[in-house]
């Protein structure tokens, strides 16, 4: 089941169907907390909403995670610099 709400969110986001790909990564989060990609695909309907606050605090939530997954550190800067 995770795996389902976790695609249909990568393929939401793809579509740019934002407030479906909202639900589909919350709902995986809420059975699996720790995932990744799904709060990485939050994130980023965080970016696309206007809430960069939130976004700064997801990425560098995930950053903590995985310090080494480039694409996280990319974003993350590019929203930091956005804040500034």
């Amino acid at each position: 089941m995770v795996k389902a709400h976790y695609h249909l969110g990568t393929t939401m986001l793809e579509l740019k169907q934002y407030d479906f790909a909202r639900q589909a990564f919350e709902n995986t989060l809420k059975l699996t907390p720790v995932h990744v990609g799904a709060q990485y695909g939050l994130a980023l309907c965080e970016i696309h909403d206007g809430n960069l606050d939130s976004a700064n605090l997801m990425l560098a939530t995930i950053h903590a995670l995985e310090p080494s997954n480039e694409k996280v550190a990319e974003k993350w800067a590019e929203v930091k610099k956005q804040l500034r």
